[in-house]
């Protein structure tokens, strides 16, 4: 049976998981929807213990807890009514919010009127505003009073429009209260497809989603508003969810763990890579020096950065594990270009750009790399993108993607130069926009934002898990792109080979600031450093006995 761990679907892809798990397998919709609430309530329990624990002088009757649960009219709100019948049954105190009636006429939405229908004749308070205006819902529901925490199930995966204002306004309540608050399957506002937000949106503490988590809750900006996200499963069966499809993999420890290459016992220098890293100027030295550390820490067997004569001596006391000769120069004459050429020959990875600045010698460098026929990898980072974004290499870079693996690694500003359009144009739609670079360049894209996307030209997609904000310091890209460009080789699939590398980055990241740095002291030396404990956690060990 396939693993469909760490699989993002979208809104449409969901949509027909449920009718075919509906339709063809025959599991009534009904079914679903109970397996829903009853998932939400008990992951409820897991996050909200302190709440939901039974109390000591009387465990079988919650104390005091009222629990106000906001209800639209479609399934989302079904849900919603759903658990408040759940809760209610326990003898929790359920205040529930009508914003929008279910209809009983729409077979569509015949569980969520059930259900609406059932809280209503058990006698669960119900507080309907369907008939109310905007200008007052947010009084009405002043009205309700303290609640111990709130339950999000006002609108679900299906909003891709502007909101309502009498749901803004009941957003805007959720969002003004001090209890925590619960998102069934998504907070609502977010657009379940593409992460934005149409207005506003729920401020969650926590989102339960179900049967797989949507493509939206995973980006910037819902991925802040979704608090921590659980996924619970409903019921659908593998084989249909196989047949419909995913949209991309969400990058975590488990699916690092399964892609990773074991080293066996004949493993050597040449099979974990030779790699030339061509970057550094007089003043960014640093840059290929925290890219060489990277590749060093991930891995590589024999490293040479190629860079001005004049960095040369810097490079051998600070990183004695490598080589370092002369390449390029600001201004490029035959001595370089011979230098450049014999060490291609001999190295199967390049990585371009770290410090290397644009100037013409740079550019020269770039090109004789696009033209070389021996290189099967190329990482292309920082002023090479640059190069790339104003210069006429176009067609060199889409001719040598046909030949070789090349990994583009921009940051938001580097890719809405490559695209030439805005920036907040880009980060409108920033997974699309990585999608069409890597068709229209037959490159992997990596987009390094918060949530780190990666794009393959052959339409496979991932999202980033790991990472967090102490790593928004100077030279974190750099050292990404040398821990790729170590992966590269010993790994078989390139895309997989990005993906391992940027969610062990972001990993090593995470564990730095968790056992040692804390967030503001994170630096890409202390990142590095944990970076091995990322890999004793995840490597198969084929090598011993």
């Amino acid at each position: 049976m396939t693993n469909h761990h760490d699989k993002l679907v979208t809104p449409a892809q969901m949509r027909e998981m449920d009718r075919r798990t509906i339709e063809e397998i025959g599991i009534p919709a009904a079914v679903l929807m109970e397996r829903a609430a009853l998932a939400a309530v008990s992951t409820l329990r897991e996050h909200f213990p302190h709440i939901f624990a039974p109390a000591p002088n009387a465990p079988d009757k919650p104390d005091g807890i009222k629990v106000g649960i906001l209800c639209g009219g479609g399934n989302n709100g079904g849900d919603g009514w759903a658990i408040a019948r759940l809760l209610h049954a326990e003898g929790f105190h359920v205040k529930a919010v009508s914003l929008t009636a279910p209809n009983s006429t729409n077979t569509s939405l015949h569980e969520a009127s059930t259900n609406f229908q059932i809280a209503h004749r058990l006698g669960i308070s119900i507080l309907d505003l369907s008939a109310e205006s905007p200008e007052s819902v947010g009084a009405r529901l002043r009205c309700l009073g303290p609640c111990t925490i709130w339950i999000d199930a006002l609108l679900g995966t299906g909003l891709n429009r502007p909101l309502d204002d009498r749901f803004t306004a009941a957003i805007n309540f959720l969002n003004a209260q001090p209890a925590p608050v619960f998102a069934i399957d998504i907070p609502s506002g977010i657009d379940a497809l593409t992460g934005q937000i149409h207005g506003t949106c729920v401020h969650a503490d926590a989102t339960v989603t179900f049967a797989f988590p949507k493509l939206g809750l995973t980006v910037l900006p819902a991925r802040q508003h979704v608090g921590k996200l659980y996924t619970a499963d409903i019921g659908i069966p593998h084989a249909i969810a196989e047949d419909v499809g995913f949209t991309a993999d969400i990058l975590s420890e488990s699916w690092a763990r399964r892609h990773i290459t074991a080293r066996l016992r004949h493993f050597h220098k040449g099979t974990a890579g030779r790699l030339l890293l061509l970057g550094g100027s007089r003043e960014k030295s640093g840059a290929i020096l925290m890219t060489a550390h990277g590749a060093l820490a991930a891995g590589a067997g024999l490293i040479t950065v190629g860079t001005l004569d004049t960095l040369v001596p810097t490079i051998a006391p600070a990183l004695p594990e490598v080589m370092a000769a002369p390449m390029f120069a600001e201004t490029f004459d035959g001595a370089c270009e011979s230098r450049l050429l014999g060490f291609l020959e001999g190295v199967n990875t390049v990585a371009i750009g770290p410090g290397m600045e644009t100037h013409d010698g740079a550019r020269t460098a770039l090109q004789i790399v696009l033209e070389s026929e021996d290189i099967q990898h190329l990482v292309i980072d920082a002023d090479a993108i640059n190069i790339l974004s104003d210069g006429d290499n176009d067609e060199r870079l889409r001719e040598f993607a046909a030949r070789a693996n090349v990994i583009l690694t921009p940051h938001p500003g580097e890719m809405a130069q490559l695209l030439h359009i805005p920036i907040e144009k880009l980060l409108q739609a920033p997974i699309d926009h990585a999608q069409q670079l890597a068709k229209n360049t037959g490159a992997i894209i990596v987009l390094k934002l918060a949530t780190t996307i990666i794009a393959a030209p052959d339409g496979r997609l991932a999202i980033n898990s790991s990472g967090n904000p102490g790593m928004a310091t100077g030279g974190m890209g750099d050292a990404l792109t040398g821990i790729i460009a170590a992966l590269l080789h010993p790994e078989k699939d390139p895309f997989a080979a990005a993906c391992l590398g940027v969610w062990a980055h972001g990993a090593a990241g995470d564990h730095a600031a968790r056992h040692a740095t804390g967030q503001r002291a994170l630096s890409v030396s202390s990142l590095l450093t944990h970076l091995g404990h990322v890999w004793r956690a995840i490597e198969p060990d084929a090598s011993l006995p």
